[in-house]
């Protein structure tokens, strides 16, 4: 096995930077590394592998020893100097070949990581030269010794993937590279070397982030007449929040009038979409997902069409006045954490008001990946007859009526438990959790509340319920899913990731819906709550630093109030 291998003949850290440094010191040339190895990497694709298998301890030998030969010729060129494109090629060959399955990716990511990351000793000579000298001379050695030991601070697998940037396949190669390490630290999350593993992914995210400016991106309008197959088989693959089970919901969603579709590209990834944006033209801010898929009747559609063409549009506003992005989507998981998404929605805004100059808003409806792993642990907590730390949370943030310990109020806890019972069931015995206020009133405290209301998300038997019950647990959910969005936190930051992504762009939270998406990827992840957020654009700039400075949710007049039950709840 690679790994064993990779373990029994790992040398000490700095015995990795002695071999690269040996090789400059021999001197060896790009004319020499590309002869050493082409002969053993570049075969045609249909032949096997050369030389020994992917995995065996010699292969990590050879791949150790490349990395050293290639790090070595890159230090004698120096810092943007010219190296063959043969050279970073004899790496990316090298990846492929000895790179075939997830075990052998692990062996030599760790290999980069370990081997080839921050050197002690060198930091240690830099820094003790930079204590003895940083004196004798003036600025300009100072400069030179700050500058040695910053790079001695750096790994040395920088110097040998940042260059990999100059080929032309080199920037490609990094983000799927990117890609196979996130995936490995996503499946194996307890994995060994783990810390040196997600530096390493930090550091090329860090790089690509550089690489992908948005001054280099090209916002491209996607349609089903313009844009070619493969693309198109590419934009539906990468939509992950709304997911489409065939090409004909895709061509609905080019083909109407009322539907844009935006995406950015990259001159190293030309016909690879980074990030997705699926937009809808409306007349109202809408409240769930039918509304935004439903097919545009064709009535409206024609008219639309037509210059100063004018569609029915009762309780909205001006037909094409509102623009709801309701799915931004990545399309390269090696660029995770690289922020596009805002900058996409910013240009694709930018674009739409060019072309529609009726728009006068900009929202979303958004996904709460969050909210159903929370509420149903937070229940869990409380109906174990603990405190709930969520709760306890709420309380602080909201000074809301509820039941000490407890999500809900006494008014909700009275109509959960009658929903239970509308659907035939017993509702569970109060527990030690519901305390004296439980037992007064007839088991309405946290523990059998709790217990009572996980019942009915269990299996999503809610939505089972008749109309007058189910409108009380639609109102329950909408202001638990406020309460999830006002006042849960990790760190100081939004604890849903999708309004973390929005606060930071400096959206504001206008509603919370329930019942909005009752696809099962909605249920299962929010139990069918949504939620808008709201882009003034020139008051995003204030949003965002409030909310990155100071944590501040932005939210519309009232919500807070709904928060605590004091106004009724949003749909």
């Amino acid at each position: 096995m690679l790994a064993a291998a990779l373990a029994a003949a790992r040398p000490a850290a700095h015995a990795t930077a002695a071999a690269a440094a040996a090789a400059a010191r021999r001197g060896i040339s790009s004319a020499q590394l590309i002869e050493k190895w082409s002969s053993l990497l570049e075969t045609p694709a249909a032949a096997p592998p050369p030389g020994p298998p992917a995995g065996s301890a010699e292969s990590t030998r050879e791949l150790r020893a490349l990395v050293s030969d290639a790090i070595a010729v890159h230090r004698a060129e120096g810092a943007g100097g010219l190296v063959p494109d043969a050279v970073p090629a004899l790496f990316m060959t090298a990846y492929r070949r000895l790179a075939r399955s997830a075990e052998q990716r692990r062996a030599l990511f760790a290999l980069l990581a370990c081997e080839f990351g921050v050197q002690p000793r060198a930091v240690d000579d830099a820094a003790a030269l930079w204590a003895a000298r940083r004196r004798d001379g003036g600025p300009e050695l100072q400069l030179r010794l700050a500058d040695r030991l910053a790079s001695a601070a750096q790994p040395l697998y920088l110097q040998l993937l940042l260059p990999l940037a100059q080929h032309p396949d080199g920037i490609a190669f990094l983000v799927r590279l990117r890609g196979d390490l996130l995936a490995l630290l996503a499946e194996q999350p307890g994995l060994e070397h783990g810390a040196a593993l997600r530096g390493l992914a930090q550091h090329l995210r860090g790089a690509l982030a550089r690489w992908f400016n948005v001054g280099l991106l090209r916002l491209q309008r996607i349609t089903w007449e313009a844009t070619p197959g493969a693309l198109l088989e590419r934009v539906m693959a990468a939509e992950a929040v709304h997911v489409m089970q065939h090409v004909q919901q895709l061509k609905r969603r080019l083909q109407q009038s009322d539907r844009r579709v935006f995406a950015f590209f990259h001159p190293s990834l030309p016909e690879q979409p980074l990030v997705v944006l699926h937009t809808a033209i409306m007349d109202h801010v809408p409240a769930t997902m039918d509304e935004v898929l439903a097919p545009q009747p064709p009535q409206e559609q024609q008219q639309q069409q037509q210059p100063g063409g004018a569609a029915s549009n009762a309780g909205g506003g001006p037909p094409g006045s509102v623009a709801c992005f309701y799915s931004i989507s990545a399309g390269q998981p090696g660029l995770g954490g690289v922020d596009l998404g805002h900058f996409l929605i910013v240009r694709a805004a930018q674009a739409l008001q060019a072309e529609l100059p009726g728009l006068t808003r900009l929202v979303t409806l958004s996904p709460m990946p969050g909210f159903r792993a929370w509420l149903v642990a937070a229940l869990r907590q409380e109906a174990g007859g603990g405190a709930c730390a969520a709760a306890e949370v709420a309380a602080a943030a909201l000074g809301a009526p509820q039941q000490p310990g407890s999500l809900l109020q006494p008014q909700e806890a009275a109509a959960t438990r009658a929903a239970l019972a509308a659907l035939g069931r017993a509702a569970p015995p109060p527990s030690a959790g519901d305390g004296a206020a439980g037992a007064a009133d007839a088991g309405n405290g946290g523990g059998a509340t709790a217990a009572a209301l996980l019942e009915l998300l269990e299996a999503d038997a809610w939505l089972a319920l008749p109309a007058p019950h189910a409108a009380a647990l639609q109102g329950l959910l909408a202001r638990l899913g406020l309460v999830y969005l006002l006042t849960q936190k990790r760190r100081g930051a939004a604890l849903d990731p999708v309004q973390h992504f929005h606060l930071k762009n400096g959206a504001m939270l206008l509603a919370v819906h329930a019942r909005a998406d009752l696809s099962a990827a909605g249920l299962a992840r929010s139990v069918g709550v949504m939620c808008n957020y709201g882009y003034d654009l020139p008051a995003c700039g204030e949003r965002n630093s409030a909310y990155l400075l100071d944590g501040a949710v932005a939210a519309a007049p009232g919500l807070w109030d709904r928060a605590r039950g004091r106004a009724a709840a949003a749909r």
